[in-house]
Formats: structure tokens, C-alpha cells, sequence
């Protein structure tokens, strides 16, 4: 877009020339281009010089201030957005630089910035700073603030360009329009316009010069005590005169108009301010003054927060979310039972306790940096439902739609007996298993964001608090994690892929991506299976030896092409290619991997895909072109294969029912045991892969039971030990505390059933609400935590074991 200015008629008045009751922003693409107020064919307000946000890297600011038609004294406020516009990296230490001031006003520093910084910003996320400052001077002293921001990327230090506000000035009147945004399609709408007197005499008359007629059509008039007007109809302007002494100095008076319609037609295809020009008299021997401000119609929805999450705890729901560009403020709707069923009405601004529709509103504001809330006025047992609206400066509201239209649920309760500490709310399906770090955390997924929250066991107020705001990637990310230490790095690390066919790693402590592999721009597509890695720390010589200082790290594919399929070993501390395995015939790679750390073995399951051979084994040795070891039948895998470490068996759970056991030394089938059937043809017999117990396993079936299988006296193969039955089971969890060992499972009756090891007997369920599917839980053995997700998108940890 060209940044040179178009050309515009200014038709200035002869007392306070220039543009009123409005707040400015201006961005500029290296070069300050102020911005100018201009009028068209349909006296609408323009932006004479429309230039992109300053774009350093991915470091894009503007500047605005809050009022651009100050009286001396007043506190004015300064607001610079910084943007990551960036699609793929995060910014971190964004830090805004001390704002140079300008202009003939004295300007005195009173607060800011708030905040100080931001430690991360994820791709296409904005975060506002706020400064206030006194202004004083004599009548038409005029300021400006130019702002600066610095950020890292990648390592890599950014500093943006010098941006401008608009230039306020100093004054002795002004009008304040209200409402100062209707919708275009409204009617009946009345509007005030409040006068305001810093001059040496009374005002004594008002006029109001008639808006733009295809715009806005009159439908009445109204006048305040002590004023009469009149209404000429030939130029359709009003005229209030005082009948007693006027606005006083230092006072002011609020005249009303009421609109029948806002031309709501196609030539009005963006939000559009109008100018509402009033000419005012203090001295009939002196020229009128003239003020003015927008009005704008609305057309459509703002830009919507992003990532809106809630943590829901005793008798509190904390939201949050991430800001957009175009952001003064949001609205906070909350609704008991249902969610929020009417949307705020655009250009009306609300306050707390308002009802609209249903819901009642529990937050509001404005010009504002805040990016969370907390609810303390939130009933414990209550189920809520939320929606956040973005807003402008005009009230120009979104959708409220993030992150469905179903609005965000979260129910407060009491830590008590079997009631959850806390629970996250994502609003997307969030079954995904847990990750813990034990005694500090989870990690877990919703959609294409990684999620990070705290465990706090001293602390409730900041229990289930996320470690960092949700980081999203390229694509949906289809399984669980592993969360590791790398060689020769601080800290632990993320390693996850997405099924777009990217792979990341990501410092658990900041969320800022360490690496970002895409295969040279030309992902490998879906990866949904669980990665799985070989740590140099825990490897034996062998593997030291051909790995030195290296950890791998292995992606496969699930294609349904077996010649596109494949298996990435990557460099786990740089993201760099060891090697791939791409024979032309290997199968979807849905479930995870296994790595044999004693034998330097990799054990891949895939699903058949027209061959036999669905277990395939590479050595990881290799350094540059993979090796196979090995292949077996074992059936279709959907889902993980898993190590027996009690018999060194690479357990296979294959979609037909059969469960595979191969010896993980010789590579030889140990033996092979029918748990179960397919319920229909497309529906595999286990909901989650077999988990090892004893010299058995514990399994999740499709038909509604979990099973114990051990291991007989004298035997080979494992016998059904017991069998209890559950609906629709998720993966199990065991948990062994003072010689009682447990099973812990998911079911599709909104709870997590706690089983009895010796017998299956179901001694304890936990709620999280209602009949929905629960996913495969996660125990946090150091803090006696059970942790687990929701099909409404809720998180929650539980104490174990439930009594």
C-alpha cells in the first residue's frame, strides 16, 4: 500500500481548528505519516495517509492515545500495540522503550509502562502497553508520543521503528459523543452530545450541523432545562439557545438527537466514522467555535481474543486470553446452565451487573492492557458459561465466539472429598493423556496447542495456573508428548509433531520453541503418532558411541499411501536429519513407537495397508541411512505399542482383538493371545493400547470392559484374571500407594472409576460433568495427584487415592 498522502479539502474553522472527541492511532512503515481527518462526498471521516503497522522481522507497533482534544490538567493515556506477525516463531522480551514526548504541551510522566513487559508473544498475537501522563498548557499547545519497542526472536535481538500517536492539542471546548458507534442496520438510536466549557465566557448557543443525511436520518430532538431549539428545514441543522446563562465556565450541557436509521446499505462495507460537527457561541461579535467528533457505523465483527482459557477453582474462575491488533477492551459475559445466547448490542458500552439475553456481565473495560480476569463472584457448584467479546475504542464488538460459539464452561468447587482441585477449560476436546512432571506440572494438548500447568500443592490460588499462554503449532496434534532433558542443554524439552508434518521442540519452562523442523518447507504430512526418543544420557557405549553428544528423536507418518510413509531421526537438540526410513511399504504409523535402549532397537507398528508385515524394526545405530533389523505380522496397530519391562516383551495391540507379544532380545513371537473382537468392522476391539502389569496387562476394550490378563503359575501366555465392565473405557493408569495398587480409568459416563488391582472391583468414581467421554488419565505419584481430560475441554487434577 502507498504511503503517500491522497488528496483531501480541509475546511478548518476560524477557533479550534482541528479533529475532536476522537482517539487516533497511527502506524507507519518506517516513516511517521501523520493522520489526518478529511471529509468525502458523504461527510464521513477518512484516513488521509492508511499505512501498514511497522513490520521489523515479525515486530509490528502502532501508538494511540486516548484523547486528542485535551483540557490542561487533564490525564491523558498512551497505548502502544505490538504484534508478532510472525506465523511460525514466538517473540519473547517484548519490552517497550521509554516514550519520547513532542510538542509545545508540558507533558509530566505520571504511570508506565503497564505491564513493564511480556516474557512471550505466540505467532499473531498482540500485547498493549499503557502509560498516563498530565497535559498542561495554554489553548491549542499540542503533544505527540513516539514509542519503540524490543523483542527476541530465535535468539536474535529486534528493535522496531519509531512510531507517532496522533497529534493531540490543548482546548477550551469540546463535545463528547454517546453512544460513539451504532450498527448499520440499527433504529430508533438516541444520541447525547455533551458540551463541555473551559473558556473565559458561557456558551450561549449550540448548534448541531447536520450529519450526513443518506446516513443518518432524523427522527427528533431534545433540550436540556434552560435551552430551546429549533430545527431549520432547509439545512436540517439544530439550533439550542440558552434562555438563562448558558454553559457556564467550567460546566457543561448534554443535548440529545434521536436517529430513525443508519444507512446500513453496501456502500458501507467497513466500520465508517461520520463527523458530528457542532458550532458553538460564547460572543456573538466573535466567530462561532467549532468542535466536532465521530460517530461510526458498524458493519460486521472485530477480530475475536484468541486462546481463551479458564482455570476453575474453589469458588473462582480465572479467564484468560490473547489480544488482537485492533483491541481497547473486552466484555465478559456469563451465563448458569447455558451458554450466553444474545450478543452485546454494538457500539453500547455495558457495566458489571448488566443482564443481556441470559448472561450477565462480570467484566468490562477499556483502553485497557488486560488479557485476564478473575471471577470472584463465581458460586462453587455453579456451572458457567463465558464468552469473551474483543472490542474496540468504539465498542465495535466480535463475535464472542472463541473458542467455539458453545462459549467456555467451568464449574467451581470446594476442595473436598473426590471434587477436583482445579480444572482447565479449553473449550475443544482435551482427552488427550497428561504429561507430568512430577511434582511441578502437566503438560497436555487441545486442537494444535500445547498447554502447561502448574501444580501448586501449597499454593490453591495459583493451583492448575498455566505455566505459559497456549502455544499453538501448524496443525492438529494428534497424540501425547514426551517430555525430556537433552543432552548438554538446561531444562527439559517438548517433542511433538503435528499433522501438517512439522516437528518441534519446546522448552517446558518458557514454551519458546528450540527448533522447528518443516523438512526444508516441504513437510512429510500427518504425524499422529506418539514420538519417541533415544537419550544419549541413558544410552548404553554402543549407542555413545555411534551418537556422540546426540539425542535422537523419531517421527513416523500416517499416510495412506505406504509408499509416502515414513520414519524421521532427527537430532533432538538441533532438529536436524539423522536419517530416514521410507522403504515403499510401510503402513500408517498411527500409535507410538518403541525404543529398545539395551538392544539399540527402534519397534515401529503400522497397519497393514494391503501386507502382512506391520511390526518393523530399525536399529538405531545407524548414523545416515537407516537399517532394518526386522519384520512381523502383528496385525493392524492403531494404537501404541508398549515394552513389558518385567518380561522384556514388546507388547503389539492389534485392532482385531489379538494381542502380540514379541521378545524385544530375539525378536521372536513369545505369544499371542485373543482378548477381544471388533464391535463393527470399522471399530477397533481396544479403545487404547494394553498396559503391562506383572507379567500381563491390564486392557481397555471396545465393547465396555477392562480386563486384567496375568500371567498363570507355570504358564506362558496370560489368562483373564478379571473383567469389569465400563462404557466406552479410555487407557488405564496404575497407581500403587501403601501396598494397594490400583487402576485408574476414563469412561464415557462423564467419570474417572478407580478399580481395585486384585479383584476389578470399582470402589470410587470421581464426576467432571456429565455423560461425555473422559480421556485416559495420568497420576502424579510425587504429589498424589491424578490428572485428566474432558470431551468438553476440561483438564482436571483429582487427589489419589479417591477415598
Amino acid at each position: 500500500m502507498s504511503t503517500e498522502p491522497t488528496p483531501f479539502t480541509l475546511n478548518l474553522p476560524v477557533r479550534n481548528a482541528g479533529v475532536f472527541g476522537v482517539r487516533a492511532q497511527v502506524t507507519s512503515t518506517g516513516t511517521t505519516v501523520a493522520q489526518i481527518q478529511a471529509t468525502n462526498n458523504n461527510n464521513a471521516t477518512s484516513q488521509v495517509a492508511s499505512t501498514p503497522m511497522v513490520n521489523v522481522g515479525t515486530l509490528a507497533s502502532s501508538v494511540d492515545v486516548d484523547s486528542v482534544d485535551a483540557f490542561t490538567n487533564d490525564t491523558v493515556q498512551v497505548r502502544m500495540t505490538v504484534t508478532n506477525t510472525s506465523t511460525t516463531d514466538s517473540l519473547v522480551n517484548v519490552s517497550p522503550r521509554a516514550l519520547v514526548t513532542q510538542g509545545s504541551a508540558t507533558l509530566t510522566a505520571l504511570s508506565g509502562p503497564t505491564p513493564a513487559s511480556v516474557s512471550r508473544l505466540a505467532p499473531g498475537t498482540s500485547a498493549q502497553f499503557v502509560w498516563s501522563y498530565r497535559v498542561t498548557g495554554a489553548e491549542r499547545a499540542d503533544y505527540l508520543f513516539r514509542a519503540q519497542a524490543d523483542a527476541t526472536r530465535n535468539g536474535v535481538a529486534l528493535a522496531g521503528d519509531l512510531v507517532d500517536s496522533a497529534r493531540g492539542s490543548i482546548v477550551l471546548q469540546r463535545v463528547r459523543v454517546s453512544p460513539e458507534a451504532v450498527a448499520a442496520n440499527a433504529t430508533s438510536q438516541t444520541f447525547t452530545y455533551q458540551v463541555e466549557n473551559r473558556g473565559t465566557l458561557p456558551i450561549v448557543q449550540v448548534q448541531l450541523l447536520r450529519p450526513a443525511i443518506n446516513y443518518f436520518t432524523f427522527g427528533s430532538m431534545a433540550s436540556p432545562t434552560g435551552w430551546t431549539g429549533t430545527r431549520s428545514g432547509t439545512t436540517g441543522n439544530i439550533t439550542w439557545d440558552a434562555t438563562g446563562t448558558g454553559i457556564p465556565v467550567n460546566g457543561s450541557a448534554t443535548f440529545t438527537v434521536t436517529y430513525t436509521n443508519f444507512a446500513s446499505g453496501t456502500s458501507l462495507s467497513a466500520p465508517t466514522p461520520f463527523r458530528h460537527r457542532l458550532s458553538l457561541v460564547d460572543d456573538f461579535n466573535e466567530p462561532p467555535i467549532r468542535v466536532e467528533a465521530p460517530v461510526t457505523l458498524l458493519t460486521g465483527t472485530a477480530p475475536e481474543v484468541e486462546r481463551l482459557t479458564a482455570v476453575a477453582r474453589d469458588a473462582s474462575v480465572t479467564l484468560t486470553w490473547d489480544n488482537p491488533s485492533l483491541h481497547s477492551g473486552v466484555l465478559v459475559l456469563r451465563a448458569v446452565g447455558a451458554a450466553p445466547n444474545t450478543p452485546p448490542v454494538q457500539g453500547r458500552s455495558y457495566a458489571v451487573g448488566n443482564t443481556v439475553g441470559n448472561a450477565t456481565v462480570v467484566y468490562t473495560d477499556d483502553f485497557s492492557t488486560a488479557s485476564s480476569f478473575t471471577d470472584t463472584t463465581a458460586a462453587n457448584d455453579s456451572t458457567y458459561y463465558y464468552r469473551v467479546y474483543n472490542a474496540d475504542d468504539v465498542r465495535w464488538y466480535s463475535a464472542g465466539n472463541r473458542p467455539t460459539s458453545a462459549a467456555l464452561v467451568a464449574t467451581p468447587k470446594a476442595r473436598l472429598t473426590n471434587a477436583p482441585l482445579w480444572c482447565y477449560s479449553v473449550g475443544l476436546d482435551a482427552r488427550q493423556q497428561p504429561v507430568t512432571e512430577l511434582g511441578v506440572g502437566i503438560f497436555s494438548a487441545f486442537n494444535n496447542s500445547l498447554v502447561a500447568n502448574l501444580t501448586q500443592v501449597s499454593n490453591p490460588s495459583q493451583d492448575g495456573a498455566e505455566r505459559w499462554r497456549p502455544l499453538p503449532l501448524t496443525g492438529l496434534i494428534g497424540s501425547r508428548y514426551p517430555v525430556v532433558p537433552l543432552h548438554g542443554l538446561p531444562g527439559q524439552y517438548i517433542l511433538v509433531g503435528d499433522q501438517n508434518g512439522v516437528a518441534y521442540a519446546v522448552n517446558t519452562s518458557t514454551g519458546q520453541p528450540l527448533w522447528r523442523w518443516d523438512n526444508g518447507g516441504a513437510p512429510i504430512g500427518t504425524i499422529q503418532s506418539f514420538p519417541v526418543t533415544q537419550l544419549y544420557d541413558f544410552a548404553n557405549a554402543a549407542y555413545q558411541s555411534a551418537h556422540p553428544n546426540r539425542d535422537l528423536v523419531f517421527f513416523a507418518t500416517r499416510l495412506s499411501n505406504p509408499a509416502q510413509n515414513r520414519v524421521v531421526a532427527l537430532n533432538a537438540a538441533t532438529g536436524a536429519v539423522v536419517w530416514t526410513y521410507q522403504p515403499g511399504d510401510l503402513g500408517m504409523v498411527s500409535g507410538g513407537m518403541v525404543v529398545d535402549y539395551t538392544n539399540n532397537r527402534l519397534f515401529i507398528g503400522t497397519k497393514t495397508n494391503g501386507g502382512t508385515a506391520t511390526l518393523r524394526v530399525l536399529n538405531t545405530l545407524a548414523t545416515s541411512t537407516a537399517q532394518e533389523v526386522a519384520r512381523l505380522p502383528v496385525g493392524d496397530i492403531d494404537v501404541s505399542l508398549v515394552r513389558n519391562a518385567v518380561t522384556n516383551l514388546i507388547y503389539a495391540t492389534d485392532s482385531d482383538g489379538v494381542v502380540h507379544a514379541v521378545n524385544a532380545t530375539t525378536l521372536q513371537p513369545a505369544w499371542d493371545v485373543t482378548v477381544a473382537t471388533r464391535p463393527s468392522p470399522g471399530t477397533p476391539a481396544f479403545t487404547s493400547f494394553v498396559r503391562p502389569q506383572g507379567g500381563g496387562f491390564v486392557a481397555s476394550i471396545a465393547a465396555g470392559r477392562v480386563e486384567l490378563w496375568d500371567t498363570p503359575a507355570g504358564g506362558t501366555a496370560p489368562a483373564m484374571k478379571w473383567s469389569r465392565a465400563i462404557a466406552s473405557p479410555s487407557g488405564t493408569f496404575g497407581f500403587n500407594r501403601n501396598a494397594v495398587a490400583r487402576v485408574y480409568v476414563g469412561s464415557s459416563d462423564g467419570k474417572v472409576h478407580q478399580l481395585e488391582l486384585t479383584d476389578g472391583t470399582d470402589s470410587q468414581q470421581v464426576s467432571i460433568g456429565g455423560a461425555q467421554r473422559i480421556g485416559t488419565p495420568t497420576v502424579d505419584t510425587t504429589a498424589s495427584r491424578l490428572h485428566v481430560g474432558s470431551e468438553d475441554g476440561r483438564i482436571c487434577a483429582f487427589p489419589v487415592p479417591f477415598p
